[in-house]
């Protein structure tokens, strides 16, 4: 997400888990797996091993499913790909996707090579209809919307608000944090408001997840709604005996107490500072 400097390009910031290291052989590849292990355990963290393969490279340096996708015929017709065209073009993207143990990548791809085509208005609906199912299906795809969502001729704003809500409801449901992360950061980005039901107050409320706080804090912010409490529940986040901010919930504290209580970071002297500078993560078009 474009939102939170420093931390990650995209809202796939609560976590990093996909890297590959490239070594001569299989013995210096179970090497490596042992030795990042160790260390990774200095850090209380733990290798998921259920997503941890050794895959011997391919004689072509390019994967089979790009060159699937690159040498697909789309049917068009005067220069514009025609439903006919886009339809069977997302089923093979979608099977390669599936025989590849459910690899993004391969939708990203796909839609990398369609948005930069033209399109009739059936395969444009065709193609946002599809995504809005995927989306809700396999919500890892979520992360896939912004670039779709920055096509101002592909779709309205209309329709991202209507694919944003879907997303937040779904993520509610689920306790998907990072869905709902995500609808909030569309709601800013793209300036429409959420459902008046929804009360992110509420749900800032729970203290489930510091994005998600900080997200429903600068959208409240931004829409005029009462945002004293989150400045209470800041507060609750300084550690009194030490004067420190909690290690899970800094974030969250930090940019709200930043710019709705600077004397209560004035007793953190960590944090004194950085705030006298007017040090903030979060991008200028956000605040």
């Amino acid at each position: 997400m474009q939102l939170i400097m420093n931390l990650a390009k995209n809202i796939n910031i609560l976590e990093i888990d996909d890297y590959a290291c490239y070594v001569k052989s299989h013995e210096e590849a179970q090497n490596f797996l042992l030795d990042l292990s160790m260390e990774l355990k200095k850090y209380g963290l733990y290798l998921n091993h259920k997503k941890t393969e050794i895959i011997e490279l391919p004689n072509s340096f390019e994967e089979k499913w790009i060159r699937k996708l690159k040498l697909f015929q789309l049917d068009s017709h005067n220069g514009e790909i025609k439903y006919s065209g886009i339809a069977p073009f997302l089923d093979m993207a979608l099977e390669l996707m599936k025989e590849n143990k459910n690899n993004a990548a391969i939708l990203n791809y796909a839609f990398k090579i369609l948005l930069k085509k033209k399109m009739t208005i059936s395969a444009k609906k065709y193609f946002i209809n599809t995504i809005h199912h995927l989306v809700l299906l396999y919500p890892y795809l979520i992360f896939l919307l912004d670039k779709v969502f920055d096509e101002k001729e592909l779709i309205t704003k209309s329709y991202i608000q209507k694919i944003s809500l879907d997303i937040f409801n779904l993520g509610k449901e689920k306790r998907n944090y990072e869905a709902m992360s995500y609808a909030i950061y569309f709601a800013l980005k793209y300036d429409f408001k959420l459902e008046a039901e929804i009360n992110l107050l509420e749900e800032a409320g729970k203290k489930e997840d510091c994005i998600l706080m900080l997200l429903c804090y600068l959208y409240d912010k931004k829409n005029g709604n009462n945002i004293q409490e989150y400045k209470t529940i800041a507060n609750n986040f300084i550690i009194q005996t030490s004067k420190i901010l909690n290690d899970e919930y800094w974030l969250f504290a930090y940019e709200v107490l930043l710019r709705e209580g600077k004397e209560s970071l004035d007793t953190c002297e960590d944090w004194k500072q950085i705030c006298k500078k007017e040090v903030s993560f979060i991008k200028k078009e956000f605040r």
